[in-house]
């Protein structure tokens, strides 16, 4: 095979630092849109600037500012029922997705590496991370990630937002975009905070021990979602509500050597 060509390894290297880059934006947005809540619950219908109360959280670490917006939306929320299992998994999965952002961030990553001495391939980015604590297993694991792999991984990401965004506004009874029957169809439109339940949109189909958490109850249809902000900034409905349900289903941490 002939040698890489300068134009095909600087396109590749260049798309292996956009999906590492895209993947740390994704979960910038998961951790700043929970801080947005929390400081528009705090503040709606006072004279105190949203602003003040994101300064306060702004230095903040993800697992601090996680467990500050659950633990409101628990407080003032007053879950009942299948609420709090619905929380409980949604708080599981923010987590997860900060135990794999802080491998991401504070490993050591090689991108760009060539395969071979005759050097006519690109080897996908790779992450070393070091962990001195583990026990049972060796300290130093490498992680092969693909440029597709963590594409995949911040559109879980993006689509844990949207899931986060959704049940806070319904649990903090701020403001929610529903549908309605308007004269030329079905439009979206503001209805008031605190009108419909966490527990009329997700509903838990499995037991208190092992709960089996969805977005199918009566009211889930009707309640917009935020528009999805992947890589293209298109994805159709049926895509995210699939994405949505695998989420809600299952862990989102990679499968071993992770």
């Amino acid at each position: 095979m002939p040698e890489i060509s300068a134009e095909q390894y600087r396109r590749e290297l260049d798309a292996g630092y956009r999906a590492i880059g895209r993947y740390m934006v994704a979960f910038s947005q998961l951790i700043a849109h929970m801080r947005r809540l929390v400081a528009r619950h705090l503040t709606e219908g006072t004279g105190h600037h949203r602003s003040r109360v994101e300064m306060l959280l702004g230095e903040a670490g993800p697992k601090n500012v996680g467990d500050s917006f659950f633990g409101l939306c628990r407080a003032d929320g007053e879950l009942t029922d299948d609420e709090p299992a619905v929380e409980a998994r949604l708080r599981g999965r923010v987590t997860e997705a900060n135990e794999m952002r802080t491998d991401i961030a504070h490993g050591d990553w090689s991108v760009g590496d060539l395969e071979g001495s005759d050097a006519t391939e690109v080897l996908p980015p790779e992450l070393l991370r070091i962990k001195p604590s583990r026990r049972g297993e060796p300290a130093a694991k490498f992680m092969p990630l693909g440029i597709r792999e963590l594409n995949e991984m911040a559109d879980v990401l993006w689509t844990l937002t949207i899931l986060v965004e959704d049940f806070g506004k319904l649990a903090l009874g701020l403001p929610t975009w529903i549908y309605a029957d308007g004269p030329d169809g079905r439009i979206s439109t503001l209805c008031d905070g605190g009108s419909i339940r966490v527990g009329e949109v997700y509903v838990n189909d499995g037991s208190t021990k092992k709960s089996r958490i969805a977005r199918s109850g009566s009211k889930a249809d009707d309640v917009v979602l935020m528009p999805y902000a992947g890589i293209h900034g298109e994805r159709s409905n049926a895509d995210e509500i699939a994405a949505i349900a695998r989420i809600l289903a299952k862990p989102i941490k990679p499968s071993p050597p992770w």
